[in-house]
């Protein structure tokens, strides 16, 4: 028979180590520690007690010695944010040097990825100094692009949503080309004699802030009057979920209804955030509060609770460092005006950081010295000269003295006697001289 063929063993599977986790970098030495805020206001009225927290925020925020990080921004890392709009910029320069080199279909690709990048990081964009500038200037360059490629209908579009952004744009040459004189001066007219209609904005959930290209408008379910025709952006946020910016074509006069829907994000900080309130104030940070540092990735947390007291509102602060796990201050309490919170929260913030360590280091206890013999010799001679006994027991110890000395004197000096007729004998403190 022929011999059977040996089958060659499979190689032993290789196992790899599971990737390492993420550790967040440690703050280079001497930078300053990140703070954050996390005030309690669910039982409150939100629109004057949100004063209040922007009070306290601003009050961080002035801390030279701190880096204040707003709670959403650090759930949501804005150094994308930031990346994008920046990259965004750097497009609508090219861009513009494209279009000066009749470059028209480059320049419209660079420009449509622009407004993408800026719609997406829309949130970021508005808290820029400059807020929504650079977004309107890529429209503005894409509809004079779209003009000149021949594209009327899409320059027209671009035009409305940028009078939406920037509703005091009119036609200029240094703006736009002349041959586009007529289509911005006919958008103008609409754009002012249409009218305005009444949009209902809805969230889910409910309560969450929301903001009509860019502006602040109320917290979900809010009903809007005298809005313009055209396309608009709407934003909403609130703690725990991700931001949500979608667009909104109005047409008057309909009535516009919009329900935005927000999304939790994967690592949910809503339930180590509810557990940190309830841990607000112990000694030691519990796993509420211990988890939200961790997931935040921040040094130390300001943590209270805002309430209406009769016509004013209470603050209740306290102040943790997750290097040291413990509570550093509080409670710091303060009754504030809700309509003028600044000065007193202002006050409040100080206190609650007075003599605290920022460096994250406990202070090193003072040494103990013991002190010597002749040191408490002198400290009591030190406080008997300052006691009111101490004249009158000078002078009895002087007048003993002085007694003695007269009485040994008389005493140690005695005639010539028989016994010793060498001369007088001398006794001064119990020794005899002869002489």
């Amino acid at each position: 028979a022929p011999p059977r063929e040996r089958r060659a063993a499979p190689p032993p599977e290789r196992r790899t180590a599971p990737p390492p986790a993420k550790v967040p970098a440690a703050a280079p030495v001497g930078a300053p520690p990140r703070v954050t805020l996390l005030l309690d206001v669910a039982n409150a009225d939100q629109k004057t007690l949100g004063r209040v927290q922007e009070a306290v925020r601003s009050a961080l925020k002035a801390d030279g010695r701190l880096k204040f990080i707003a709670f959403q921004a650090l759930l949501e890392r804005p150094k994308g944010s930031l990346k994008r709009i920046r990259k965004g910029i750097a497009l609508l320069e090219e861009a513009q040097e494209d279009m000066g080199k009749l470059e028209t279909a480059a320049a419209i690709g660079k420009l449509e990825k622009a407004v993408q990048l800026f719609e997406f990081s829309f949130l970021g964009l508005i808290r820029m100094k400059s807020k929504t500038q650079p977004l309107a200037d890529a429209l503005r360059l894409l509809a004079a692009a779209y003009f000149q490629d021949g594209q009327a209908k899409k320059a027209q579009e671009t035009v409305q949503r940028l009078l939406v952004l920037a509703p005091k744009t009119r036609y200029k040459p240094d703006l736009f080309p002349k041959q586009m004189a007529q289509l911005v001066d006919d958008e103008r007219l609409l754009f002012d004699e249409v009218g305005t209609s009444t949009v209902e904005i809805t969230t889910d959930p409910p309560g969450a802030r929301v903001y009509l290209n860019g502006r602040r408008v109320g917290r979900g379910p809010v009903k809007l009057e005298g809005v313009s025709r055209g396309f608009h952006y709407l934003t909403a946020r609130m703690p725990g979920y991700k931001t949500t910016t979608m667009g909104l074509e109005v047409d008057p006069p309909k009535l516009a209804r919009v329900s935005v829907q927000l999304k939790r994000f994967k690592r949910d900080p809503a339930p180590d955030m509810a557990k940190s309130f309830l841990e607000m104030g112990k000694g030691r940070p519990g796993p509420g509060l211990t988890g939200l540092a961790s997931r935040l990735t921040i040094d130390m947390l300001v943590i209270g609770k805002a309430e209406p007291d009769q016509d004013l509102g209470r603050i209740t602060l306290y102040l943790y460092d997750f290097r040291l796990k413990e509570l550093l201050k509080g409670p710091v309490t303060a009754s504030v005006s809700l309509d003028f919170p600044k000065a007193k929260v202002l006050e409040a913030v100080r206190v609650l950081f007075a003599g605290v360590p920022l460096d994250g280091k406990r202070p090193e206890p003072p040494k103990k010295v013991k002190p010597s013999v002749w040191a408490g010799i002198r400290r009591g001679l030190s406080t008997f000269r300052r006691s009111k006994g101490f004249w009158p027991t000078v002078g009895s110890v002087a007048g003993a003295v002085l007694t003695g000395v007269v009485v040994g004197l008389a005493v140690g000096l005695q005639p010539r006697s028989q016994v010793d007729p060498r001369g007088w004998r001398h006794t001064v403190l119990g020794h005899s001289f002869r002489f």
